[in-house]
């Protein structure tokens, strides 16, 4: 395994669908308790930090719920660190 941080993480045993919520009447209680989840992880930043490595041209690659964030927040994420750094390339 590359990420060894994956052993620590608390969705490591469970079912990942909440982790991909489906459009429809249920999906903002899917994202709610998956963000339930990711905020009592001990690897919640390294989750992320992983998540962010697969926006590409700021394009998402990487799809549903890392870190606590949904897809759409890891890329305003991005393009802060972005604006902030100074940086012109995606992550490496």
């Amino acid at each position: 395994m590359k990420q060894p941080w994956k052993l620590k993480a608390l969705c490591r045993d469970m079912d990942t669908d909440i982790f991909f919520p489906s459009p429809g009447p249920t999906m903002h209680q899917q994202i709610a308790e998956a963000k339930a989840i990711c905020a009592q992880c001990p690897v919640r930043t390294d989750c992320l930090d992983y998540a962010v490595g697969f926006i590409v041209g700021n394009f998402i690659t990487l799809p549903g719920i890392y870190g606590g964030t949904t897809e759409m927040e890891r890329r305003r994420l991005w393009r802060l660190t972005r604006q902030t750094t100074g940086e012109t390339n995606g992550p490496e």
